[in-house]
């Protein structure tokens, strides 16, 4: 900059205009590049006055045309909008078709970033129409790549593939390696959106191999970047945390602070999402920090989002809207008017879930209004949806059925498949609350159908039950079957799919081991190159002090001593940053050493846990194996054996039904996928339903089970919990308790809580085996007086589920008399009127 500055002076002095104009345009390019705009705007200017008073048409649309970028990069889109159509006006009559179709490009894209598509598609399809294909056919090939993308911003996903993939058809054949791998990226984006995961797959791994085959490190990062968002997508978070870490990672490398903020909040995503919100909250402030320095307002305001989704996932309600708030303040000064719809939605949502019903209202509405202006149709049907979803909840079902067929209406619009999938569902369900069957009927078929066009299974299981109430209310009760019969097979299917899930990751845990000190060695990588960084910034300044002190030293030898104090005054800042950075380091690596003995831990509890099993399941699997042997070597002949064989075979079936149940609710309750759920409802009837549900196992043995639960005695807890809580308690009473026994379930109302038992007569518990009951790490399985197998997870499974609802559980026994195992309640007073908290849903 300063060596132009020279170069001015110099043309000046020899009244060379031309070069003082273009070495002002040069200065103000350097100027726009370090973010200097106002010093950029006042070298433009004097370029432009220069080119003007000369009458240089072409110079003087190019000037314009730097000067519109500049507004562009400060969101003054009006003043750059003005600015592209003067420089347009000077080259009308031009024959540099393509100079002009790059007016119209970049024109496009402002519009494209104010919200408004309509425009911005006028523009790019005026920019296409100049381009000739025999002459400027990569320039049409960047056309074709922006069409593509205002189609996808607008989710009109069919559109935007066909462009992207005519422009990538057009780079394959010109070699156009880095921008071909540009565009597979997009085709990725729209078939990850179509849920169309293997070939969005196929095309990020082809960008992929052409950037690290040619690209810079910079395009390499972006690549790992949407292929984490790509394994994110499918909750694979393992994946996805290994490309974001090595994202990361290139970053810290060439110290590219816009690549190193997104990959720290695609991490802070991955941490949300398992629930880690601790460490959500402290990657998205280091990704803030970053994106604050870089002036970046588009990532500002989409990192303030995330943070407002954490800590709505925290119930922080009030937090979580102050960081919508801060996300629409930088997305007003952008002046994206999608981005501020986008925002508004959420703020109505944290509304919603707080109970505020009328704020959410206004913020939906405004929502409503700005996609009205802007024609966004895909947007409406969710805002409108959401606004349905509202009125549900408010129990205004003639107001709900307004906004629904408004967001089914915009839908069909937009062309979103989805949405209108999930409108028709919703007014058909109010037509059947309305018992206006015939109305609901057609809603519900385009319901089912487009679920079925979708392969989503949760549209279709919801679809399905909602057609079974239709033929219900229409007394057609072999096609209500019917279709009951198809939703609980897909029901069957969705639960099948977690359950596989779960079960496939628990067989995997011992492969896991390696990825996850594999990506500890990443992190580690990562935490030492920022260390590194830091170490080197700070070697940077002491030499840079170093050079300073020695200088002031020689120039002013007369004051030595003020010179000498000024130095250890230096050193001594220094030293004190150098003892700040090494205690940060030596935190991270004390957080470290937390995270891998947490791990140790957890894997401790896996083994136990499996070690608790494994015999009960062998056995059981060996039993069941055994006597169907016997059956196909026709061992058994008699009809009275046979039949024991089967008995045999029954309660070895039964066993494994109770060990998997039982181990199914226990992992679910350590993993947080169990929701807590209370309400108030009475003991007595909980207590009777148990005794009726296991009525027949006692009377097996001649065992009486007898209800001394007072009715009406009400507990405010999770029913469901409770429920599992008291089938275990009972069902070891009636294991452990011989025949003609007596099991007695009883509750004593105390003053803040309520003290459940349930007692038997049975054989009763040593001390020793008492101390080791609801322990995983010492639990331990016995059989019943019928020599009746036990699971080992029965107790441990009360006892989580126990503390969860708030109280205790233990056991009172003596070897030869019995077991009274007794746990509290929450107490509550009898209600007016039984609340049941509201599930919120979409679907």
């Amino acid at each position: 900059a300063n060596y132009a500055v020279d170069a001015i002076k110099s043309f000046t002095l020899a009244t060379d205009d031309d070069n003082v104009a273009a070495t002002y345009l040069l200065l103000g390019n350097i100027c726009r590049e370090k973010n200097e705009f106002d010093h950029a705007t006042l070298y433009i200017n004097n370029a432009l006055n220069q080119y003007k008073a000369k009458n240089d048409s072409l110079s003087v649309s190019k000037a314009l045309q730097m000067l519109a970028s500049v507004f562009h990069r400060q969101y003054r889109y009006q003043e750059a909008i003005d600015a592209y159509q003067q420089a347009l006006s000077y080259v009308k009559n031009s024959k540099d078709k393509q100079y002009i179709s790059s007016l119209l490009n970049s024109m496009a894209l402002i519009y494209r970033d104010k919200g408004d598509n309509e425009k911005a598609l006028q523009k790019l399809s005026e920019s296409l129409f100049l381009l000739d294909p025999a002459m400027y056919n990569k320039e049409r090939a960047e056309v074709l790549n922006l069409i593509g993308s205002i189609y996808f911003k607008m989710r009109q996903y069919d559109q935007a593939l066909e462009y992207y993939l005519k422009s990538a058809d057009i780079r394959k054949e010109l070699n156009m390696e880095e921008e071909l791998a540009a565009v597979y990226i997009n085709i990725g984006l729209v078939y990850r959106e179509k849920n169309l995961h293997q070939q969005a797959l196929e095309y990020y791994q082809q960008a992929l191999d052409i950037r690290k085959k040619s690209g810079t490190p910079e395009s390499v990062m972006t690549t790992l970047g949407y292929l984490g968002g790509y394994y994110l997508n499918l909750r694979m978070y393992s994946e996805a945390l290994r490309h974001y870490l090595d994202q990361l990672k290139i970053s810290l490398t060439y110290n590219n602070k816009k690549e190193m903020a997104g990959a720290l909040a695609n991490i802070a995503t991955i941490n949300m999402e398992q629930k880690n919100y601790r460490k959500a909250i402290d990657y998205l402030e280091y990704a803030l920090k970053i994106n604050l320095e870089l002036k970046d307002y588009n990532k500002l305001g989409a990192n303030y989002v995330l943070l407002g989704n954490v800590y709505l996932n925290m119930k922080d309600y009030m937090t979580a809207l102050q960081c919508y708030e801060e996300s629409l303040e930088y997305r007003r000064k952008l002046g994206d008017e999608t981005q501020i719809a986008a925002t508004l939605v959420n703020i109505g949502l944290a509304y919603q879930h707080w109970g505020k019903y009328k704020k959410a209202w206004e913020a939906f509405s405004r929502s409503s209004e700005i996609r009205h202006k802007i024609k966004d149709y895909a947007g409406l049907s969710v805002t409108y949806n959401h606004l349905g979803n509202l009125y549900l909840e408010k129990k205004d079902t003639s107001e709900a059925l307004k906004h629904f067929r408004q967001s089914l209406r915009y839908a069909k619009l937009s062309g979103n498949t989805y949405q209108w999938a999930l409108g028709s569902r919703k007014i058909g369900e109010i037509y059947l609350a309305y018992q206006q069957a015939d109305s609901a009927y057609p809603f519900l078929q385009q319901s089912l159908s487009l679920g079925i066009d979708l392969h989503h299974l949760e549209l279709q299981r919801r679809a399905y039950f909602a057609l079974h109430q239709y033929y219900l209310q229409k007394n057609d009760y072999k096609k209500a079957l019917t279709y009951y019969s198809n939703y609980a097979i897909i029901s069957d299917s969705i639960y099948q799919r977690i359950t596989n899930q779960y079960l496939q990751e628990k067989q995997m845990e011992a492969d896991l081991n390696f990825k996850d000190s594999k990506i500890k060695d990443f992190e580690s990588e990562i935490e030492n190159l920022r260390a590194e960084d830091r170490i080197k910034a700070i070697e940077l300044k002491r030499q840079q002090n170093i050079i300073y002190f020695i200088s002031v030293v020689a120039f002013l030898l007369v004051v030595i001593g003020l010179v000498i104090l000024r130095g250890y005054r230096y050193k001594h800042q220094l030293n004190e940053e150098l003892e700040k950075h090494i205690a940060d380091i030596q935190r991270a690596n004390e957080l470290l050493r937390k995270s891998e003995e947490e791990l140790k831990i957890l894997n401790s509890t896996k083994d136990k846990l499996f070690s608790i099993i494994a015999h009960d399941l062998r056995n059981a699997l060996n039993g069941i194996l055994n006597l169907t042997q016997m059956l196909i070597n026709e061992q058994i002949g008699d009809y009275n054996e046979k039949k024991e064989v089967f008995v045999l075979i029954n309660e070895s079936a039964q066993q494994l039904h109770t060990l998997l149940t039982n181990l199914l609710d226990w992992s679910r309750s350590q993993t947080g996928k169990i929701t807590y759920r209370p309400e108030v409802f009475d003991l007595y009837e909980l207590a009777d339903k148990n005794k009726k549900l296991l009525h027949l196992n006692a009377n097996a043995k001649h065992i009486t089970l007898a209800n001394r639960v007072m009715p009406q005695t009400f507990v405010y807890a999770d029913r469901e919990m409770i429920n599992t809580v008291l089938r275990n308690l009972i069902s070891n009473a009636i294991k452990f308790t011989p025949e003609n026994g007596l099991i007695v379930i009883q509750a004593i109302i105390r003053d803040t809580d309520v003290l459940v038992s349930v007692e038997d007569n049975g054989v009763g518990i040593s001390e020793e085996n008492q101390k080791n009951l609801f322990r995983i790490d010492k639990s331990f399985t016995t059989r019943g007086t019928n020599m009746e197998p036990g699971t080992g997870l029965g107790l441990i499974l009360c006892r989580e589920l126990v503390e969860k609802n708030k109280g205790e559980i233990w056991v009172e026994s003596e070897l030869g008399k019995g077991s009274r195992f007794y746990f509290t309640l929450p107490r509550t007073m009898i209600p007016e009127k039984s609340t049941v908290p509201h599930e919120q849903e979409n679907l």
